[in-house]
């Protein structure tokens, strides 16, 4: 219910549906991480991460809470905490596509390009068709001054984002750039 309501853009409905089912029964997971990413996507950062820290304490196995939450931990600028969850999830489910872009992202952004690399190369293994892994490697290796693997990287992720969209449009003009055109 909390979904079709969120769905209807009643938010307040929608978390008093994820409250409710929190206070009825306070070991559903399911609904701790929903209310918790429900918290980070309305910017409280810190009742996210509780909600979702509790979700993990019930399920620590759970890669999906871990991703989420150090999805909050890096808005609120906590880099190490939100690799340490990631470094758990991958733990736990060590071919969770999502867990490996979110850290890959991370490490480019937080300035470990080989990392990325690694995590962004485990990923396309284990989905090659995946367009965004591609040109997120392809930035990794341009920090490392690979700008030849990167147009490769980016000559294939145009390839393979679908045609006609911005999304391929950016890859595009990326490509460009690193080609000095």
């Amino acid at each position: 219910r909390s979904h079709a309501r969120r769905q209807k853009g009643d938010l307040e409905g929608a978390r008093a549906d994820l409250d409710g089912a929190i206070q009825a029964e306070p070991t559903l997971v399911d609904a701790w991480v929903a209310r918790g990413t429900e918290r980070l996507n309305a910017g409280d950062l810190d009742g996210g991460i509780r909600d979702l820290g509790e979700a993990i304490r019930l399920a620590p196995g759970m890669a999906q809470a871990r991703v989420y939450r150090a999805l909050g931990r890096w808005q609120k600028e906590d880099r190490e905490g939100a690799l340490a969850d990631l470094d758990a999830a991958l733990e736990t489910a060590p071919d969770d596509l999502h867990a490996l872009a979110t850290r890959g992202g991370m490490r480019l952004l937080g300035g470990d390009p080989r990392g990325a690399r690694d995590d962004l190369d485990r990923l396309l293994q284990l989905d090659p068709g995946n367009w965004d892994a591609l040109r997120h490697r392809a930035r990794g290796r341009v920090a490392q001054g690979d700008r030849e693997g990167a147009a490769a990287d980016l000559r294939e992720a145009v390839a393979r984002s679908p045609a006609g969209s911005a999304e391929r449009a950016e890859i595009e003009a990326e490509l460009r750039r690193l080609q000095g055109e």
